[in-house]
Formats: C-alpha cells, sequence, structure tokens
C-alpha cells in the first residue's frame, strides 16, 4: 500500500488541521459518555463543523477544486450526522471520524488564504 504524497503546508494550515484534529479528538471523548448525551453533543458538533465546510463549498470566491474539496467534507460529515441519527454505533462513528480526519488530511494543501483567515 503507497502512503498518501504530503503536500506542503503553511503554518495558516497547519493551524487549520490542528483545529479540525482538536475537534476530532474532543468529539471522541464525547463518544465515551451517556449515549443519549452524547448522541445530542455530536450533533451538535457535528453541525458546527458541517455548517463551516458547507459555507466554504458555497463560496464563489474559492476555486471550483477548493469548493468541491468543502463539498466532499460536507457530505461527508452529512453523512456521519444521518448515521448518528438513525442508530448509535460507538465503532462505526469512530471509523466514520478516522475517515473525516483522513479526509481533513489530505486535503489541507487545498486550503486557500482565506480559508485560514475565516478559521482563524
Amino acid at each position: 500500500m503507497t502512503q498518501p504524497s504530503k503536500k506542503p503546508r503553511g503554518e495558516g494550515a497547519i493551524r487549520n488541521t490542528q483545529n479540525f484534529k482538536q475537534t476530532i479528538t474532543k468529539t471522541r471523548r464525547t463518544l465515551k459518555i451517556d449515549t443519549q448525551k452524547t448522541r445530542a453533543k455530536l450533533l451538535k458538533s457535528l453541525q458546527e463543523q458541517f455548517d463551516i465546510a458547507d459555507k466554504f463549498a458555497k463560496d464563489d470566491s474559492l476555486t471550483p477544486k477548493q469548493r468541491r474539496f468543502w463539498m466532499r467534507i460536507s457530505a461527508y460529515i452529512g453523512q456521519v450526522m444521518n448515521s448518528l441519527a438513525k442508530g448509535f454505533d460507538e465503532s462505526k462513528i469512530s471509523r466514520q471520524l478516522d475517515e473525516w480526519e483522513r479526509m481533513i488530511l489530505e486535503g489541507n494543501g487545498e486550503e486557500t488564504e482565506k480559508t485560514e483567515a475565516y478559521m482563524a
């Protein structure tokens, strides 16, 4: 299996990656608490991340490639939210969080200065 190529990252891109990774880590911790409370907290956290990604996906000042990246992220977050709303499967959600983190790390080199400034 080949390793994904590492894309160059500026300071802002690294900060954005750290922000998303912190959110994912926070979400994982939340996953370990009471099921109903967890479901509500996870949905709130995911909704916030979805709103951010959706805003970038609709931003006409970004390139089509950058907008597609954010559309992909928002669609994936929506899938996670849908899975969570249908039922609570901790191991499945954990796998989906792993995939989300991988997507963020792979696409991080695609961010623009505008994205970096917005996330700061």
